[in-house]
């Protein structure tokens, strides 16, 4: 239906791979990042909800072929906050107070920049949420490989040089070394765990969305 055809249809299964892969190497070094395992899941369950926002903007700017005016990337940008207040509203009543606040934060901040040039807020540096900061390296590189109507494919080598080449002014230096080394080692991997849990992951979205259709279309 429309819906799930606006959310997903930029190759969520790719990035949900991705994300996973690289949230599976992160629990390797959970130490090292300080990161616990239940923080990394709710950070890979949420992954799938990142640009909800976007069934708030106009077709005619989510899909534009060419490049946006000022005008239409000021209305692209709103997703973000806009996300975060959808999954905000359909995750109402789940308990878990630290899923939510981690999917809200994914939704509103994946677009903010290591050097604080991104939006909404413009934040920078360890002051963007780390959940945030793990689902932009998987958000743009996913953008970069995958075809889109305003662009085609890019190969990988080309993918992984323009991730490099951004660590320390888009994405966190030794978030993105680390997420560099783990997809260019897997790139030929597409695991059946990864799949199933992408089944998943939409099937739990999808219910929250049939459950409060309601909220979303107010």
């Amino acid at each position: 239906y429309i819906l799930r055809k606006k959310i997903l249809e930029d190759d969520t299964l790719d990035i949900t791979n991705t994300t996973n892969l690289n949230i599976d190497e992160l629990k390797k070094r959970s130490v090292e990042y300080n990161f616990s395992n239940e923080f990394l899941m709710n950070v890979a369950k949420a992954a799938p909800m990142h640009d909800l926002g976007k069934i708030a903007v106009d077709d005619r700017i989510l899909r534009k072929p060419g490049k946006f005016t000022d005008e239409e990337f000021e209305e692209m940008k709103k997703h973000s906050a806009k996300g975060a207040e959808i999954v905000g509203d359909i995750l109402e009543g789940v308990e878990d107070d630290e899923f939510v606040q981690i999917a809200k934060n994914i939704a509103q901040y994946h677009h903010e920049k290591w050097d604080g040039r991104g939006y909404p807020e413009g934040l920078s540096g360890l002051d963007i949420p780390p959940e945030a900061r793990i689902m932009a390296l998987a958000d743009v590189f996913d953008a970069l490989v995958s075809r889109r109507c305003y662009k085609d494919k890019m190969d990988y080598d080309n993918a992984f040089r323009i991730i490099e080449e951004s660590l320390g002014s888009h994405f966190d230096p030794e978030l993105g070394k680390m997420f560099l080394q783990t997809v260019h080692s897997h790139m030929q991997e597409f695991s059946e765990k990864s799949l199933n849990f992408f089944k998943k992951s939409l099937m739990f979205l999808e219910k929250l969305l049939k459950q409060n259709k309601h909220k979303i279309i107010a």
